[in-house]
């Protein structure tokens, strides 16, 4: 893992609702017009996480990146907790956390939480998506690429959001992050 130079003004800002507005900022212009991008293309962290998301999720590079950062510099000043994410699709996005939080942060659990079958039904009136879309994203085979790296700090949580979220989410405790690409109105 490489050192990664922050801009130094984030870490003067105070939390709000455990969010830091001055590091978001901090992290999208050290992305987009400094040279985050090239430290975080250099950290043998984050190309042993993307990796393993490689061709298995739909997040921008940019998006993974800013993830990244909030993984590893943005939770002081935070309560413990999980991270939960709504609409793993193929998992990608949850191993990428899942490998990261792993080095940096072993305590710490990822939660998953999708129907992992493609969409259900949906309604046309307001959704883009259609029943099926993102059939392809093969639970067995997630569950063996869970087991084949190890992350016993990743936990698939199948079944629709508002079937399983409630229940689950009283069993998790605290939450530290949440990733939340949600793409149907239900949902």
């Amino acid at each position: 893992m490489s050192e990664i130079k922050l801009p130094q003004f984030t870490e003067a800002a105070e939390l709000s609702r455990g969010r830091n507005v001055r590091a978001g900022y901090a992290r999208g212009w050290g992305l987009q017009f400094g040279d985050l991008k090239g430290q975080i293309d250099r950290d043998d962290l984050y190309n042993q996480a993307y990796r393993l998301a490689k061709g298995r999720t739909v997040v921008s590079e940019m998006n993974r990146m800013n993830l990244y950062l909030i993984l590893r510099f943005g939770f002081a000043g935070l309560p413990p907790g999980h991270i939960v994410e709504f609409g793993a699709y193929r998992g990608g996005n949850a191993l990428f956390m899942a490998k990261v939080c792993q080095v940096l942060h072993p305590e710490m659990k990822v939660y998953a939480f999708d129907t992992f079958s493609g969409m259900p039904a949906v309604d046309t009136g307001r959704d883009a998506h259609r029943a099926g879309d993102f059939a392809d994203a093969g639970f067995d085979e997630l569950r063996r690429v869970i087991d084949q790296h190890r992350l016993d700090n990743l936990v698939l949580v199948r079944g629709l959001f508002e079937d399983t979220a409630e229940a689950k989410l009283g069993e998790i405790g605290s939450v530290r992050l949440a990733h939340i690409d949600c793409d149907i109105y239900s949902a």
